[in-house]
């Protein structure tokens, strides 16, 4: 198994609240949130957003970057995609799933405006989708989800708010026929736009809450 390096960290992260919160429109107390619980931070070399996931002893096994002045994202080297972005609540049988952390991140941030309960529920990133392939029968769910799900014997429902293409569509199915008897699994897609986040930045501009804050 590779082991994971971290990037190191910048001193202050201004640069990625300043991307989540103007560019992305999340909300800034839940982005400074994750912040504080080491769940995202600032790289210090190329100022990306580096998204981090842990397992359940609460050791870093994941990390993803995602530039803040391109459309650059990628896996760190050596992460492990079981333990995806996440934030749980043993408390809770709600699990919400998303394509992204991105997406995760706009989700809440839609939750909180609504004024609902958005730090209630338990919140996955898979790290992207994939198609079927030849057949259902063979094909499996996404590691992330199963691990979660083994580490989380709380959960009842799963939503999914994957992405309105093929990838997301396919990833939705695959995830019903292996979970769908033991789980209730409720399809939750974003109602427009291509995701969440893209649904959360028509809302924005509808309203014009970002950039003009």
């Amino acid at each position: 198994e590779h082991h994971l390096r971290l990037p190191r960290r910048n001193d202050n992260d201004d640069n990625v609240i300043n991307y989540l919160v103007n560019e992305r429109c999340i909300d800034k107390k839940i982005v400074i949130d994750c912040i504080e619980n080491y769940l995202i931070y600032e790289a210090q070399n190329n100022h990306s957003a580096i998204f981090v996931g842990y397992d359940p002893q609460g050791f870093v096994k994941y990390a993803s970057k995602r530039a803040t002045d391109s459309d650059l994202k990628q896996d760190i080297y050596g992460s492990n995609k079981a333990y995806s972005f996440s934030i749980s609540n043993q408390n809770s049988h709600e699990l919400h799933v998303f394509e992204s952390a991105i997406d995760l991140l706009s989700y809440m941030t839609l939750q909180k405006r609504s004024g609902q309960s958005y730090s209630n529920g338990n919140y996955l990133s898979i790290s992207g989708a994939t198609t079927i392939g030849s057949s259902i029968e063979e094909s499996t769910v996404p590691v992330a989800l199963e691990t979660f799900i083994k580490n989380n014997p709380n959960i009842k429902n799963i939503h999914l708010h994957l992405d309105n293409d093929k990838a997301g569509k396919d990833t939705v199915l695959k995830i019903m026929y292996h979970y769908g008897k033991c789980f209730n699994v409720i399809d939750e897609p974003p109602k427009r736009g291509k995701d969440v986040n893209e649904l959360l930045k028509i809302k924005d501009k509808q309203k014009k809450y970002c950039r003009c804050r």
